[in-house]
């Protein structure tokens, strides 16, 4: 995928493994932080409007993980088409380009 780097100083690591989700399996959701802090990922469209929160809370500095189905978290929806994923902690972001199918 074309990656468009974005600003943050506190992420050095950001992506999204595979980047093609599918109904048949999940996708790992992973990001390195510089400091500790509050760590917020959202799923974006692709003109930069917010569809939903996957994670929030505070992590330690390092790796962190976690799992996506391509679903929404509230509602058990599953979202198809192209999308990015959001990790934004301090003062910046990163994003990492996604398509679900």
């Amino acid at each position: 995928p074309e990656v468009n780097f974005t600003e943050s100083k506190e992420l050095n690591l950001a992506t999204v493994l595979p980047h093609i989700i599918t109904n048949k399996q999940e996708s790992i959701i992973i990001c390195q932080s510089w400091i500790a802090g509050n760590l917020q990922v959202d799923l974006y469209s692709t003109d930069d409007k917010k569809i939903t929160n996957l994670y929030q809370g505070d992590i330690k500095e390092g790796m962190f993980m976690m799992t996506w189905d391509g679903k929404d978290p509230a509602k058990k929806e599953t979202y198809k088409g192209n999308y990015k994923i959001r990790w934004t902690i301090g003062t910046g972001f990163r994003e990492f380009p996604i398509a679900i199918i």
